[in-house]
């Protein structure tokens, strides 16, 4: 079996965009956190799965969150043009899987959470998440 770890030897950069590529995500599906590893300053940032700036208002009273009713009907026709190699038919089933994605809005952060640590020096540092 392969060892999935994530190993850095600095915090993640708190800055707009050092989220994307040094922090440590964890969580199970429905809350999430992504742990920056600061050593005198540590931020945590956490979601929660149904947090959206989209969803239900009184301008889109039709709002089923892209859902479509009886959708699953379509799955099969998709499998039995696979089967066939019948991509055309493939692709015009596929958009009747999902409904009109217009409204679902943007995924928001819930809140963060910023522990101070009156430390000295450090050194040798290591923060990692193994995925494995």
């Amino acid at each position: 079996m392969k060892n999935y770890v994530l190993k850095y030897n600095k915090p993640a950069e708190y800055s707009e965009n050092g989220w994307q590529n040094e922090v440590l995500p964890i969580g199970n599906g429905m809350l999430g956190m992504c742990v920056f590893g600061g050593v005198s300053e540590e931020h945590l940032q956490f979601n929660e799965k149904t947090l959206w700036t989209g969803g239900p208002s009184k301008s889109r009273k039709d709002y089923i969150g892209g859902n479509v009713e009886n959708s699953y009907e379509y799955l099969e026709k998709i499998r039995e043009a696979l089967r066939r190699g019948d991509k055309k038919a493939v692709l015009k089933f596929k958009d009747k899987l999902v409904g009109v994605k217009d409204g679902y809005g943007a995924y928001q952060n819930f809140g963060e959470i910023v522990l101070k640590f009156p430390h000295g020096v450090f050194s040798d540092y290591e923060r990692q998440l193994d995925i494995t």
